[in-house]
C-alpha cells in the first residue's frame, strides 16, 4: 500500500499522535474530502477536509462508520484490547 503525506498539523484528538500521513485500506485509493481517517495508535476515527486536515465526524458520518464493516474490522485489528474494553 502507498503512503500519502497529509497535513503536518494533524494531531489525534484522543492520543495526541502526529497524523501526517495516511495509508488506504483499499488499493488504488487516497485521502480525499469526506474520507474517514483512523489513528493507528488509538483507533479514533476522523474525517478529511479538502486540504487533508482532519475534523471530528458528524452524527450521520458516525452512523455511516458504524455500518462500514471493512473499517470496523480494521479498527479491531489495530486498537489495543484495553481500549475496546476486553
Amino acid at each position: 500500500m502507498t503512503e500519502t503525506k497529509t497535513n503536518a498539523a494533524n494531531v489525534c484528538r484522543i492520543c495526541d499522535t502526529a497524523l501526517d500521513s495516511a495509508m488506504p485500506i483499499e488499493s488504488g485509493t487516497h485521502p480525499c474530502e469526506g474520507a474517514f481517517s483512523m489513528c493507528f495508535y488509538c483507533g479514533d476515527v476522523t474525517v478529511f477536509r479538502a486540504d487533508l486536515t482532519l475534523r471530528e465526524a458528524t452524527l450521520s458520518e458516525r452512523r455511516e462508520l458504524a455500518r462500514n464493516l471493512k473499517l470496523q474490522g480494521f479498527r479491531v485489528l489495530i486498537v489495543p484490547k484495553s481500549v475496546l474494553g476486553s
